[in-house]
């Protein structure tokens, strides 16, 4: 061997040796994030990747990993230059893939994600957690049935995946099915009981199907255990408050939908539902000012609108709030509720025949709303009475035995009477429990319609409420009130039953706000009157 060959070979083997012990190094290191993630310690699990990547920056595995756990602390940049880095080293790398199908949903490309796991799947890389993601990107397209479908085989793949558990149960409680949805949560949380977005998705489920207290439980719990910045930090405020509200804590709602708005400016959401809360508190230059920030947040928001006219009715500027609904209808003339809203300032204001056209207008969108109905046939016989040279009152009067609006004082005050037993009126109302809207003169704002399984279990929750009270069971009626108010805030026959339940347990108070509010939603309702009236007679007799 010559000299400069031999040289080459003591060098070679100088580079290896010193290699060892930094392989060995790295290794201990990928070991040891490796256990940090297991156990949540997830700044200790980054560190040890880091050390990976500065003894070895092509490891794709420590890339991967930590974009990883980058993802999951929702640091999206971060973790786009590691999944960037990971696939520079290998175009076709199938969990660098999947990672960057996580990434873009996570960005809202709900498309390209599912793009992203089907490349997985064509590289026979079929694990639970490339099907759970096809399953949250088939979601996101609103492909309900073919991600359930995702969701069940990535379960199958793997069952002690908690976000499996969690992801499938996410999808049935958008479904409605919340008892499906709470028992997949169950199962999440057993596996990981510090899994926050499993304990939140829980609440709201048990939000939506009535059980209040088992919603603050659980949103108690994730506020506790999530971060700082958790990205749903703000909607789970929100979603206590509301629960909060339902349950009549009034100033632990004020405090939840405050935390909300300071977790998320101009959380247009929040805003509104403070608003409302405000309103039937009386303060209502409390509840323009927020629906002015929502406004100013959403110029083009329509629910906004109607509520802020509403404001602005309540406070006397009538010109101002039919400028608003008008404006809502602008935006939204298929809106049934815009109408509604406007054709009720327009009664309130005795301008009835403009009020019959709104209301008809309503009724031809929402023909089944009996709510609507009602108060059409009452602004027809005003416009029929004052066509007629008679009074509007006198008219109504003998044509429904119900006293004008604009006449509380009027009302007769028999003992109160039992709740009409009549269908639920379908107007909207948000997809988890909110808490009532507006008093007075117009009916409430909500951000958007209830899913059609949520208007059929508030009717079945009214009906229930309604069969309890007929067996003089009025404890236990007021559980399934509550669902149905939840469910349906726009609903003012449930209302008015549970005023009645709150009313013969001696929760004179809440009776008459419950009174209140389906007094808001119809005007006309002389039996709500009549209850109203009582409630307010037993409370000030205390």
């Amino acid at each position: 061997m010559n000299t400069a060959a031999a040289l080459c070979l003591a060098l070679a083997s100088a580079l290896a040796l010193s290699a060892q012990p930094a392989a060995r190094t790295a290794q201990a290191a990928y070991e040891r994030g490796v256990r940090f993630e297991q156990e949540g310690q997830w700044q200790e699990a980054l560190s040890a990747y880091e050390e990976v990547l500065r003894l070895n920056p092509r490891s794709s595995a420590a890339l991967r990993r930590r974009a990883g756990i980058l993802l999951r602390l929702d640091r999206l940049e971060e973790a786009e230059a590691d999944i960037g880095r990971a696939l520079g080293l290998n175009r076709s790398d199938p969990e660098a893939l999947r990672l960057r199908g996580e990434l873009l949903l996570r960005r809202g490309d709900a498309a390209g994600a599912l793009r992203d796991f089907d490349q997985c799947l064509q590289q026979a890389h079929e694990t639970s957690a490339v099907q759970r993601g096809r399953g949250e990107a088939l979601a996101a397209l609103d492909r309900k049935d073919e991600a359930l479908a995702a969701l069940d085989r990535a379960i199958r793949l793997r069952l002690d995946d908690p976000l499996a558990w969690l992801a499938r149960g996410q999808v049935l409680a958008s479904l409605g099915r919340y008892h499906d949805a709470i028992e997949d949560l169950d199962r999440a949380l057993a596996l990981d009981p510090r899994l926050y977005d499993a304990l939140f998705v829980r609440g709201r489920s048990h939000g939506d199907a009535g059980r209040f207290e088992r919603a603050l439980a659980d949103l108690d719990a994730a506020l506790k255990l999530a971060p700082a910045d958790w990205p749903r930090r703000a909607e789970a405020f929100l979603f206590r408050g509301a629960a909060h509200d339902v349950l009549g804590q009034r100033e632990k709602a004020i405090e939840d939908y405050t935390a909300a708005i300071d977790a998320r400016p101009g959380f247009v959401r929040a805003l509104l539902l403070r608003a409302d809360l405000y309103s039937r508190l009386g303060r209502h230059e409390d509840a323009l000012e927020d629906r002015n920030r929502a406004l100013e947040a959403e110029p083009k928001n329509a629910a906004a609108l109607i509520a802020r006219g509403g404001s602005l009715h309540v406070l006397g500027m009538h010109e101002l709030g039919l400028k608003d609904r008008t404006a809502a209808l602008e935006l939204e003339p298929r809106n049934p509720l815009g109408w509604f809203a406007r054709g009720s300032a327009y009664f309130l204001l005795n301008r009835y025949e403009e009020a019959l056209s709104d209301l008809e207008k309503a009724l031809e969108l929402d023909p089944q709303n009996a709510e609507i109905r009602s108060l059409a046939e009452r602004a027809r016989a005003a416009a029929s009475a004052r066509a007629a040279a008679k009074p509007p009152a006198a008219v109504a009067a003998a044509s429904t035995r119900e006293a004008a609006p604009d006449s509380p004082s009027s009302a007769p005050q028999p003992p109160a009477a039992q709740p009409a037993q009549t269908p639920a009126q379908t107007i909207a109302a948000p997809p988890v429990p909110s808490p009532p809207a507006e008093t007075r003169p117009a009916p409430p704002p909500q951000p958007a319609p209830p899913a059609r399984d949520g208007l059929r279990r508030a009717e079945a929750c009214h009906a229930e409420g309604r069969r309890l009270i007929q067996q003089d069971r009025i404890q236990e009626a007021l559980e399934p009130l509550n669902c149905a108010v939840a469910l349906n805030p726009s609903a003012a026959l449930a209302w008015n039953a549970r005023g009645y339940v709150l009313m013969r347990l001696g929760r004179y108070k809440e009776a008459v706000e419950d009174f209140d509010r389906a007094l808001s939603l119809n005007p006309g309702y002389e039996n709500a009157r009549r209850n109203r009236e009582a409630a307010l007679h037993r409370l000030q007799s205390r």
